[in-house]
Parts: structure tokens; C-alpha cells; sequence
């Protein structure tokens, strides 16, 4: 089984999702919804937002970050 992390929020999440691979996730996924971290994110938008994204994404897909690279 494939465990990928998605976080959706500002740039900064990153190192968040970074954790989340050294703690054994096999691929991390920041979709930049803000610039600023201070920005509030309605919760709506995110559930709206998450199942929409994760249709059109493709299991393999070269948006997301394997163990132990980067996020993108």
C-alpha cells in the first residue's frame, strides 16, 4: 500500500511534508492554495478542493516528491 501525504496551504508546508516522508510516506504533495502563511484557507475550500485534485491525478504522478527528494 502507497501512503501519500497532501498538504494544502502556503509554500512554507513543505517542511511539514518533509517529515512526513522521513516518517515513511512514500510520496508528499503541496498544492500551493496561498502565498502568504498568515492567509486563512476555508475548510470548504480545502474538501472541495482535495477530491476534485486527486480525480485528475494520475497515481504515478510527476507533481508529486518520492522518498527522499524534495517536495514540488
Amino acid at each position: 500500500m502507497e501512503v501519500v501525504v497532501v498538504s494544502i496551504g502556503v509554500k512554507q508546508a513543505q517542511e511539514t511534508l518533509r517529515t512526513a516522508l522521513a516518517m515513511g510516506a512514500d510520496r508528499a504533495i503541496l498544492i500551493e492554495a496561498a502565498a502568504d502563511v498568515h492567509t486563512y484557507i476555508e475548510p470548504l475550500a480545502v474538501a472541495k478542493l482535495l477530491p476534485v485534485w486527486s480525480r485528475r491525478k494520475a497515481p504515478a504522478s510527476s507533481s508529486a516528491a518520492s522518498r527522499p527528494s524534495t517536495t514540488t
